[in-house]
């Protein structure tokens, strides 16, 4: 039997993306986090692996879901990542998480090369869209908000690999068949540690996939925005290919008083480190002017 509704005006209501608050999306995201905070023993995921992004940090997933998982009840996630014959991207998730178990489970976590992840990066390669790359120094916070909202550029962290491990530690132990998330050195501990050695070949290959016009936000608030010794100098900045690489734009990120401006010595450092074909630009912007492109939908293009 059909029950006919009275009193509501369906033609007025906002559509799913227009805010954040209105009653269809306010209560799908109640219900999202009461079904996730339910859950419990072994959870699994489909994620579609026929797009470029298939862990989307902003979807309901990512953004509701995953966070109000309680680790209390929850053993195991089981991620499935639903590959397209026809479609730019696929994986096979388990490939890839029994190559990068092979990285460093069974094996002292204090001698985890970076060259042990290759084989991880065969199966998972990376690939950034032309003119699309983003590196960045000191400004994580600052960065990742603006690229949250306005999806201009890849980061790192944007990646399949990089979404799904960032902010994660791990490591195996000698004579263990098991992945461990306590207990592991700290980043700075040793140089071959499982985390540090992954990130630092993850940000190499990233840097190689660099083509066209790449960018990256610096510091402005600090007395020397580029360090040779970062991800960014020692790393990614070597392994740019002129052959592949246009331009490497600086975006400075400054505060209303800034510490630093695009004739910084550091600046001139990184510019003389460049490969000579690769062009080279600086742009001081505003950490204000950032935000606001990203609120203001200003174009991609338009905001430095």
């Amino acid at each position: 039997m059909s029950m006919l509704l009275t009193g509501f005006d369906f033609g007025s209501c906002p559509g799913w993306s227009a805010c954040e608050r209105h009653p269809v999306y306010s209560l799908w995201c109640r219900a999202s986090q009461n079904f996730a905070e339910m859950a419990c023993g072994n959870v699994t995921v489909l994620l579609n692996g026929s797009v470029v992004d298939a862990f989307n940090r902003e979807s309901m997933f990512g953004s509701v879901e995953l966070d109000s998982l309680d680790p209390c009840r929850v053993d195991h996630v089981n991620i499935k990542v639903v590959t397209d014959r026809d479609g730019p991207f696929m994986s096979d998730c388990e490939t890839i998480w029994s190559t990068f178990e092979q990285a460093y489970v069974g094996r002292d976590p204090r001698k985890i090369p970076k060259d042990a992840y290759n084989p991880l990066f065969q199966v998972a390669p990376i690939t950034t869209p032309r003119d699309k790359t983003m590196f960045w120094s000191k400004t994580e916070r600052v960065v990742h908000a603006y690229n949250d909202k306005t999806k201009c550029f890849v980061t790192m962290e944007d990646t399949l690999l990089g979404s799904v491990l960032n902010n994660l530690s791990w490591c195996g132990k000698e004579g263990s068949s098991e992945t461990f998330t306590s207990g592991c050195p700290d980043w700075n501990a040793c140089k071959d540690n499982p985390v540090r050695s992954f990130w630092t070949q993850g940000s190499t290959k990233f840097a190689e996939a660099a083509c066209g016009d790449a960018t990256v936000m610096l510091n402005g608030n600090i007395a020397t925005p580029f360090d040779n010794s970062s991800v960014f100098g020692s790393v990614e900045v070597p392994k740019l290919n002129s052959a592949k690489v246009r331009k490497l734009t600086v975006v400075l990120v400054t505060a209303t008083t800034p510490v630093s401006d695009c004739s910084n010595e550091s600046l001139n450092e990184l510019r003389q480190k460049l490969d000579s074909k690769i062009g080279y630009e600086c742009k001081e912007v505003s950490e204000t002017r950032i935000s606001e492109c990203a609120s203001n939908d200003v174009s991609c293009t338009n905001c430095w």
